[in-house]
């Protein structure tokens, strides 16, 4: 039952799996369809590569809303992550941040970004979706230099009730880089339900290691 301190319902009293054909909004009407505030600030949480290891244009960026941040891949020591996160950001409002200048990003070789759950809460679709992470890329290219850039989804998706119809069908149209778990285990999530635990968050982490290393001739 969804309550204010647990908008997808609580973990302890279980959860069931929203019906195969209905959207989020049949199941979870408080928490589906809802527009951002409005003028909303987002507060930004940058970690950069020391200066001293620092090779200007050699990290990866990850960029994302508080799954990039709690992935705490700015602690990782091979290759050395630039990282720039914001709590509750929509892949929308990043893309327009960008778009108009508000935000400044590293040089970086490749962008892997992990966005889309707060979107799709609000009453996305995929279509609107697809069309802003391809927006997003084009901004990348053009901020970071990158050569390359992997949207993935962020990690709870497939095991978030609420949304897994729709994310079903983002894997399928590929909009997404495919990174999964495997075998997915339920005490992996946090108790809100959306994030994960800071153990599950190693596992992630070491499974997206691949799409941080840069090919040898960049």
């Amino acid at each position: 039952v969804p309550t204010k301190k647990y908008p997808l319902g609580d973990p302890k009293r279980g959860s069931k799996a929203t019906p195969t054909g209905q959207t989020p909004s049949a199941t979870h009407p408080q928490q589906a369809h809802k527009p951002p505030p409005k003028n909303i600030r987002y507060k930004a949480f940058h970690h950069r590569v020391p200066k001293e290891a620092r090779r200007p244009g050699r990290h990866p960026l990850l960029l994302g809303d508080s799954h990039a941040r709690r992935l705490k891949a700015h602690e990782c020591p091979d290759p050395l992550i630039h990282v720039t996160s914001f709590g509750g950001i929509t892949a929308r409002a990043l893309t327009s941040m960008l778009r108009e200048r508000q935000l400044g990003l590293p040089a970086a070789p490749v962008v892997v970004t992990m966005l889309g759950t707060n979107d799709l809460l609000r009453g996305t679709t995929m279509e609107q979706l697809r069309e802003t992470l391809q927006d997003l890329t084009a901004i990348l290219h053009e901020i970071t230099g990158c050569v390359t850039v992997y949207h993935v989804p962020p990690p709870s998706f497939p095991y978030n009730h609420a949304l897994f119809p729709i994310v079903g069908d983002l894997m399928q149209e590929e909009i997404y880089t495919p990174v999964h778990f495997g075998n997915f285990d339920p005490n992996y999530l946090d108790r809100d339900g959306v994030h994960l635990t800071e153990a599950a968050y190693a596992i992630w982490l070491r499974m997206l290691q691949p799409l941080f290393q840069i090919p040898l001739n960049q």
